[in-house]
């Protein structure tokens, strides 16, 4: 019996040891995201402030830094120049295709040609106070948008600018910038002056914007004004508190806060009002891409489509770029860059409009 218990246990040791030992590995997938990062960019090469567009060219501003995307034989070709922009990351300076221009100092403006940013600076910089004496500083910024300057789409420019005249007026320069590819660069084709009296003590230059040919300006108190290339004005509407312009298939649109919503059929020389919308609605950006108009609130994206002055707001997928800000919406080929603070994104333009 000794015998036979024996031989039972050593034909279970041998058959315990005879058995395979089972390892569970975990092994991490790498989670795939709607928008992917460019990996070119490194330290504050990665904040993105403002951002500008021409057939096959897209120009973006960083502290100190301006980036240009060129498209070639559909590949994408990325320079960073040391261009010596603002570092000051609450001012969004305007580029169009041409150009790009911000305060160089309180009466000095700096004028970059996107083609050459690093040529010799001479014809770049343009003092204003020789051109209107009364000028005490350009203005930079109000709160986090860029919003006393603009171009429109024939390369004029509206500024703002704070000035010491006796008798109180809010004063504007309109400069028409011309772009070239040899020396001076950049040069003006003419200069206006424009002051608009204030009907309120209170009232100051909340919001410019760039529609088509025309600037349309939200002067706080002092209401909503339009000023055209040659540099006459008008006051188009009342007081509204207006964060957002823009033109959409024929009509102009104005988001004012406190849910308010204005709309042009004539270029803005007249409004209707209404009411009841989305406040992300008001507090957003807005781009065409391809056909649609595209909004940005923070790190969202939607398509807004319009029937009157009703609305359809449609979400779409923004995994990847979630807790950063987007500061511009571009497309270049068949892929859509997203300019935030925290890097540049990409994704292709087919699946740009899926939902979340």
């Amino acid at each position: 019996m000794k015998h036979k218990f024996t031989l039972l246990f050593a034909g279970i040791s041998l058959i315990v040891a005879c058995e395979k030992r089972t390892e569970i590995l975990e092994i991490p997938v790498e989670k795939k995201y709607s928008w992917i990062e460019k990996k070119r960019f490194t330290g504050t090469e990665k904040i993105f402030l403002s951002s500008g567009k021409k057939a096959n060219s897209i120009y973006l501003q960083q502290p100190y830094n301006f980036t240009a995307l060129t498209n070639q034989n559909a590949t994408t070709g990325i320079t960073v120049y040391a261009a010596a922009l603002p570092t000051d990351i609450e001012i969004r300076i305007p580029i169009n295709g041409d150009f790009c221009a911000f305060p160089y100092s309180d009466t000095i403006l700096r004028v970059i040609n996107n083609a050459h940013p690093l040529v010799s600076l001479s014809g770049g910089y343009f003092n204003l106070k020789k051109i209107d004496p009364s000028l005490s500083a350009i203005q930079k910024h109000y709160y986090t948008l860029f919003k006393s300057m603009a171009i429109n789409k024939n390369g004029a420019l509206l500024l703002a600018y704070f000035n010491n005249r006796p008798v109180p007026v809010l004063t504007f320069m309109l400069l028409k910038i011309k772009t070239s590819p040899s020396f001076p660069y950049v040069d003006t084709l003419f200069t206006k002056k424009i002051a608009i009296p204030k009907t309120g003590v209170d009232a100051y230059v909340r919001h410019i914007a760039a529609v088509n040919d025309y600037f349309l300006l939200d002067l706080s108190s002092n209401g909503i004004y339009k000023i055209k290339e040659n540099g006459t004005f008008e006051r188009v509407y009342g007081p509204a508190t207006i964060d957002a312009f823009y033109e959409w298939q024929g009509r102009i649109y104005a988001h004012g806060e406190n849910d308010r919503l204005l709309i042009s059929s004539n270029n803005g020389d007249s409004w209707q009002e209404f009411g009841g919308i989305n406040t992300s609605m008001t507090f957003s950006n807005y781009y065409v891409i391809n056909d649609s108009l595209i909004g940005v609130y923070r790190d969202n994206l939607f398509t807004l489509k319009w029937n009157g002055s009703s609305y359809k707001q449609r979400f779409l997928k923004n995994d990847g770029v979630e807790g950063t800000r987007i500061n511009g919406v571009e497309i270049l080929g068949d892929t859509v860059f997203l300019a935030t603070t925290s890097g540049l994104f990409v994704r292709p333009i087919k699946g740009f409009f899926d939902t979340k």
